[in-house]
């Protein structure tokens, strides 16, 4: 190879025109049943002349070669004429050019054997030691690691016949490769490295990191334009100047026999790194980006594989027998990326914002958002108990929780149940005490001196949950810390996840990670002075579970936030990062680098996020990938103060499906403001920021067919009734749902039952019946009007 030195036992093609000397029976047998072609007396060491058709292997004491072209083959030497004794012990074997460099061994001495196959001319070094391994440069010279007096040498043999010896301070057991003046070798601490010139060879002291080199499993190393190398493990790496390894790709080479030549193939010419990849599979990889390319079907498990021009020569293994299968670099043609549109996922597609703005006032319900959200104020002192949030204010924030986890696309929480509540009451007292008394946040809050350590030891088991902390004891305040938490923005257990693990970061979204987790299943809240806890129990055993979770149903290929379609600004702030969490079994991230594009659909203006997440000025920028909570992605927003009116397209490439092949996402979000007015069941209403709808028109007449929504409107409303050619609507007509002309315990049976499912109103009747404005028909609507049937009401909420 120009770039460097490789040690393959399959390598560099002969270029020679060998003299025929006697026919032997065909080695080469064609295959009936396929295009493979058989051969018999395949060798342990096999070289080619590829251009020419040829094939060399030598075998036991034999060697051979076959002429591809027609099924020649020719017995040329037996091991006699290669060594000077045929009872000789073979050491290690490698081909450059056109020579043939084997080396054994007897019980006193070794032999350096060079096979010139252009010429059939042998000649052979005796060195006076026990040998170990041989490599041959490009150029040549022979390096030979040797023993002699319980001391370490190098031989070294030049090309012009004058040698070297160099002591050296640690046994090199194999070499895998050079590149310039460096050669790589294996001792018995690791993979090291050697500088070496015609007079000098200095071994370096430091272990390459990051290869497995146990058991002579690294085997061989080769190199490409400089800087990389790959182990026949299926490993591949890429080499530094500092000369470490990084590891970037891996071939499953599980199904394979390992065998004396190469499983995996550079194609300098093409920028091609192949490789032996699963069952009967070769695959296709970039050298440069390590981006999957393509793969093909071999039809057998390949056994080496060797590279010529624009040819693939791939000898595989079955039941003991050898084949032959010729592929070409033009079959390995690169496959277009398998494009998912998020936007047509079943949990996104057709949801509009009037669907949005319901379930958002739905699951405030009218709440009194200024209520004191704690029934039971516990003891914030010795002796400690434990606080409890008001039922409905649990129920609020649990209902107002599943809402944001809907806006994903995730199922919703339910309940963790009272015995629970009261453990995350006393979690929240330990945390607020801690906090209070020592100024520590954080989710190993250290015992109190003066806490019991029975309520120490319970409190603190639900302390892994999401803590926010510096939020009032309203209502109000805690839906904000909600919010705060899934925004991420300036919270403590922010991580940046690297290779070397977790570590304090760049604020990516680890409490949103949390409580959008694809396997969560229950939801409690606690709360004490000033701080609010989040507890979360999930449905399988691993919570960072990535690929499909059949508790939950949480199973599209992946999830957003913001989400695809219609998204409510409230909902993030512009600083808070954007995420994207994957079901590994439908996709998941490649070898290669993410691509993150987000487009200003308005402007056009593009950001990119290619980088890894780092600061800038003390801004985020990039992207960082997590396994914290599952698989997933987060990047750096598009820039901007508001994003009111704002619709964006977002692109991930270089993500992988199901099938291990390229795949990109996209999907689009467009931005909407809770305030507006909206059209639902052929009723208008305004909607202000906290879910509170007011009617501002009813249906005219009865019917059955529901109107089309209408779009939200970016004036200011004023929330008066248009004019229409119905009559005004007496007060008393409202709650009056059988038209009798009163109001009483019929018409809230009526409703009871409607609200059951056991009978249906049309839209004039449902407007009636609805009489606390929550455009919802429920036992709440029934409840009251029977309250005003026996006059403890005198008006409707809705009036």
């Amino acid at each position: 190879m120009k770039a460097g030195y490789s040690k393959r036992f399959i390598s560099i093609a002969l270029t020679i025109c060998l003299l025929l000397c006697s026919i032997a029976p065909s080695l080469i047998i064609a295959d009936s049943a396929s295009s493979v072609i058989k051969i018999d007396n395949m060798g342990d060491t096999v070289c080619a002349d590829f251009s020419n058709n040829r094939l060399f292997t030598l075998k036991g004491t034999q060697l051979y070669l076959t002429d591809l072209s027609y099924g020649g083959g020719y017995e040329l030497y037996d091991y006699a004429d290669i060594a000077p004794d045929s009872t000789l012990t073979f050491l290690d074997s490698m081909v450059v050019e056109d020579k043939i460099y084997t080396l054994f061994k007897d019980s006193e001495r070794c032999y350096l054997n060079i096979l010139n196959v252009s010429y059939l001319q042998n000649s052979t070094n005796t060195l006076n030691f026990n040998c170990e391994k041989l490599f041959v440069l490009e150029n040549g010279n022979v390096m030979v690691s040797l023993e002699s007096g319980g001391s370490n040498f190098i031989f070294y043999l030049l090309s012009n016949g004058s040698y070297n010896f160099f002591p050296i301070p640690e046994k090199i057991l194999d070499f895998y490769g050079a590149i310039d003046n460096k050669v790589y070798y294996r001792t018995g601490k690791g993979i090291k490295l050697a500088e070496f010139s015609d007079s000098s060879f200095t071994q370096s002291s430091q272990v390459i990191n990051n290869i497995n080199c146990a058991y002579d499993r690294v085997n061989p190393l080769e190199f490409i334009g400089g800087n990389l190398s790959a182990a026949n493990t299926g490993e591949v790496y890429s080499v530094t100047n500092d000369s470490s390894f990084t590891k970037k790709l891996t071939f499953n080479r599980s199904v394979y026999n390992q065998s004396s030549g190469s499983l995996t193939a550079f194609l300098e010419n093409s920028n091609l790194i192949l490789g032996a990849d699963g069952e009967n599979t070769i695959s296709a990889y970039d050298s440069n980006s390590f981006e999957y390319i393509s793969e093909l079907k071999t039809v057998y498990n390949p056994y080496l594989l060797y590279i010529d021009g624009s040819s693939i020569l791939c000898i595989e293994f079955n039941n003991n027998d050898y084949y032959l299968e010729i592929f070409e670099i033009s079959d390995f043609i690169k496959i277009e990326a398998q494009v998912v549109n998020l936007n047509d996922q079943s949990v996104y597609a057709g949801r509009t914002k009037n669907d949005l703005a319901l379930q958002y006032s739905n699951a405030l319900k009218g709440a009194d958002l200024s209520q004191y959200s704690l029934s039971d104020e516990g003891s914030l002192s010795a002796p400690f108990k434990g606080t409890v949030i008001d039922s409905g204010v649990q129920g609020t924030l649990i209902s107002f929780s599943n809402y944001l986890r809907s806006l994903c696309g995730l199922n919703g929480y339910v309940f963790g149940g009272s015995s629970t509540a009261e453990t995350v009451g006393k979690g929240a007292v330990l945390l607020r005490t801690v906090w209070a008394e020592n100024n520590i946040t954080g989710h190993t809050p250290p015992r109190p001196s003066d806490m019991d350590e029975g309520f120490y030891n319970e409190a603190y088991s639900v302390c892994g949950g999401n803590i926010s902390y510096g939020y009032g004891s309203t209502l109000n305040e805690q839906i904000k810390a909600v919010r705060s938490l899934n925004n991420d923005l300036n919270n403590a257990s922010n991580y940046e996840i690297n290779t070397s693990g977790y570590h304090q970061g760049f604020n990516t979204p680890g409490h949103r990670n949390c409580f959008l987790q694809r396997g969560g299943n229950k939801l409690t809240y606690g709360y004490a002075g000033r701080v609010l806890l989040q507890y979360y129990e999930y449905a399988q055993r691993n919570p960072n579970e990535s690929g499909t979770i059949t508790e939950t149903g949480n199973n599209e290929a992946a999830y957003a936030w913001p989400a695809p379609g219609d998204f409510p600004l409230e909902e993030i702030d512009p600083n808070a990062v954007w995420s994207v969490y994957f079901n590994t079994d439908k996709l998941d991230l490649s070898n290669k680098s993410p691509v993150i594009t987000i487009t200003d659909l308005s402007t056009g203006e593009v950001f990119v996020r290619d980088t890894e997440m780092h600061d800038v000025d003390g801004q985020r920028e990039g992207y960082a990938t997590t396994n914290f909570w599952g698989k997933s992605i987060c990047f750096t927003p598009p820039k901007t103060d508001s994003y009111s009116g704002k619709s964006y397209k977002v692109t991930i490439e270089n993500l992988i499906n199901q099938d291990n092949l390229p795949a990109t996402v996209e999907y689009t979000v467009n931005f909407f403001e809770y305030s507006g007015r909206y059209t639902i069941n052929g009723v208008e209403y305004d909607m202000d920021s906290n879910g509170n709808m007011t009617p501002l028109s009813v249906p005219t007449e009865p019917t059955s067919e529901v109107p089309a929504t209408a779009e939200i409107t970016s004036e200011a409303v004023e929330p008066t009734i248009p004019e229409t050619t119905a009559e005004p609507i007496p007060q008393y007509l409202m709650g009056d749902v059988n038209d009798d002309g009163s109001v009483d315990t019929l018409d809230a049976i009526i409703v009871q039952k409607s609200a059951a499912e056991k009978t249906s109103l049309d839209d004039w009747h449902r407007y009636v019946a609805d009489v606390n404005g929550d455009t919802y028909i429920d036992v709440l609507d029934a409840a009251l009007i029977q309250k005003y049937a026996v006059e403890k009401i005198s008006v409707f909420p809705k009036q």
